[in-house]
């Protein structure tokens, strides 16, 4: 994996007893491919690629993948996340019927794609006119139970002689939205601010996060560089104007731009790049 890409890869591969292998990226903050493909030994299992990264929005190439593919031995499984954004490529179709011409005679390796956007990854799975039709078997994460689920964050929490109150858990459940792995996330952040026999309650929770954006933050940063005034304008306008229509008069008096529309496009590349 690579070290500036999404922390619930390392998170969940230490959570299940893995050796997590972190790869640093090239000074642009890319995925550094080559070294990665260095890395894989006889031990390797699993290989995350992610496309646009979380969080830099860097996108993996064609010629890239290629390259990387051809290293890869058939132990190995590849996990390609956030796939459906390759149909925001202008040329999305040939790239999808590149790839999967390349990973139908790859008969040995395993390839999982995973997406956060369902219409999307509807789009590439199940429409006739796409190179992947049917070319996988579907499977839908929804949201876990939130009792069972707490239960066992608190048995998890309760093995290093943690004890988590129930209503910090339901907190946790709030900020994440029920999203697993960004619970997962705030969880190891809690273990690593708290101490053996601590009681964890919700005071805790914001030195928590306060440690996932201190670990985030280059990759945050990298992010803004790649923004327009305008753009970087309309995105502190979102953050300090809660609840107030982003094209509204409000809102383009706030922001200092006079058309909606400039707000419009604003967003839209922001949205691209997975900052919103």
């Amino acid at each position: 994996m690579c070290r500036a890409s999404f922390p619930m890869y390392r998170i969940t591969t230490d959570t299940f007893g893995g050796e997590a292998r972190p790869v640093e990226p090239t000074a642009d903050l890319r995925h550094d491919l080559a070294a990665m493909a260095d890395r894989i030994d006889d031990d390797t299992r699993l290989v995350y690629l992610c496309s646009p990264n979380n969080p830099t929005g860097h996108i993996i190439t064609q010629a890239e993948v290629d390259n990387f593919m051809a290293r890869i031995p058939g132990h190995v499984v590849v996990v390609f996340d956030e796939f459906q954004d390759i149909l925001n490529l202008k040329d999305c179709r040939e790239s999808l019927a590149l790839l999967r011409g390349k990973i139908q005679f790859q008969t040995t390796i395993p390839y999982i794609f995973a997406g956060s956007i369902r219409n999307k990854m509807d789009e590439i799975f199940n429409d006739p006119d796409s190179a992947f039709f049917k070319s996988a078997i579907p499977l839908t994460v929804g949201p876990l139970d939130r009792k069972r689920f707490g239960s066992f964050l608190q048995e998890k929490f309760a093995l290093g002689k943690r004890h988590i109150d129930p209503t910090a858990i339901q907190r946790l459940f709030e900020i994440a939205v029920d999203i697993s792995g960004d619970i997962q996330q705030l969880c190891e952040a809690l273990w690593e601010v708290t101490s053996y026999k601590d009681q964890i309650t919700e005071a805790n929770i914001p030195e928590a996060m306060s440690l996932i954006f201190a670990r985030e933050s280059k990759g945050y940063e990298s992010m803004l560089v790649l923004l327009t005034g305008q753009q970087l304008r309309c995105l502190v306008g979102l953050a300090k104007l809660d609840g107030v229509t982003p094209q509204s008069k409000a809102f383009l008096q706030a922001v200092d731009i006079h058309l909606p529309g400039s707000v419009k496009k604003a967003l839209t590349r922001t949205e691209k790049l997975k900052i919103i």
